[in-house]
C-alpha cells in the first residue's frame, strides 16, 4: 500500500511547494508596490529568468534590496506588457507612489509537476498582483 500512495504524494507535496513558491513571487511584488506607497519613491522588481533570481531596486537611490532566487522546482518563463514580449534574460516592472504599476503579466512553469503553468497578472492601475493557474 505504502509503495501506491507515495508516488501520489511526493506529486502532491511537490505541487504544493510550486504553488507556495509562485505565491512567495507574488507576495514580493505586493512588498515592492507597499514600498513604493511607504517611501513615496518607485521601486522597480527586476527578474533575472536565466539564473532565476528577483530583486528589488529603489530607483531614486538604484539602491537593490531583498536579492532572491526563486525556488528550484519553478521557473519564469516569460514576460509580456503592452509593448514587449520578453522570454529570456532581465526584465522589470516599476511599482509607483500612487500605488499604480507599469504592469504586465509574468508566465512561470513548474518543473514537478511538469507542465504546470502559472500566471502573476499586475494591474497597471492598482499595481496588485493576480494570481491564475492553468489546469
Amino acid at each position: 500500500m505504502a509503495g501506491l500512495t507515495t508516488p501520489f504524494l511526493l506529486s502532491t507535496l511537490e505541487r504544493i511547494k510550486s504553488q507556495s513558491s509562485v505565491r512567495e513571487l507574488a507576495t514580493s511584488l505586493r512588498y515592492a508596490r507597499s514600498l513604493a506607497i511607504t517611501q513615496k519613491t518607485p521601486f522597480a522588481f527586476n527578474v533575472n529568468m536565466d539564473n532565476n533570481r528577483y530583486w528589488l531596486t529603489d530607483l531614486e537611490t538604484e539602491e537593490p534590496r531583498i536579492v532572491k532566487e526563486l525556488d528550484p522546482g519553478i521557473k519564469v518563463t516569460r514576460f509580456s506588457d503592452k509593448e514587449e514580449t520578453i522570454i529570456g534574460g532581465t526584465f522589470f516592472i516599476i511599482f509607483y507612489p500612487q500605488g499604480n504599476s507599469s504592469g504586465g503579466s509574468i508566465s512561470i512553469e513548474s518543473k514537478n509537476p511538469p507542465g504546470k503553468s502559472f500566471f502573476i497578472t499586475l494591474d497597471s492601475i492598482t499595481g496588485k498582483p493576480h494570481v491564475d493557474q492553468e489546469t
